[in-house]
């Protein structure tokens, strides 16, 4: 299934989720708008508590699978039906509801669960 990571992820209100950064000093900051792609990205670059075991095979496929999102662009990536149940398990296992409520339509492709607020003229 081909799949658009550039999908923006929202707050209830219709806002853009922003990112949660760290400055020089250490500092948290809001950093760009989140997409489904920088979850994605995320969730497969970390390792779990319950994942003592996972291989160097898995940890390289992963690693794979990551550089593709983030290399891609609005034109989207295939991925198998595999690749797409682990992302989703993934990003339940590192995120919050809301952010997880909404990957799991977009990575269905079906419509955001959240409509965008209209941009102020």
């Amino acid at each position: 299934m081909k799949i658009d990571f550039t999908q923006k992820l929202y707050k209830l209100n219709g806002e853009c989720l922003l990112e949660l950064t760290f400055n020089k000093e250490g500092k948290q900051e809001l950093g760009d708008v989140l997409t489904l792609g920088i979850v994605t990205v995320a969730a497969l670059h970390n390792r779990y508590a319950d994942e003592k075991n996972l291989s160097l095979k898995e940890m390289y496929e992963r690693g794979e699978m990551a550089s593709r999102v983030f290399n891609s662009d609005s034109d989207g990536i295939d991925l198998s039906t595999e690749e797409i149940t682990l992302i989703k398990k993934l990003i339940g296992k590192r995120f919050e509801v809301l952010v997880v409520w909404q990957t799991e339509a977009l990575l269905e492709n079906k419509p955001s669960k959240i409509e965008p607020k209209p941009k102020a003229e």
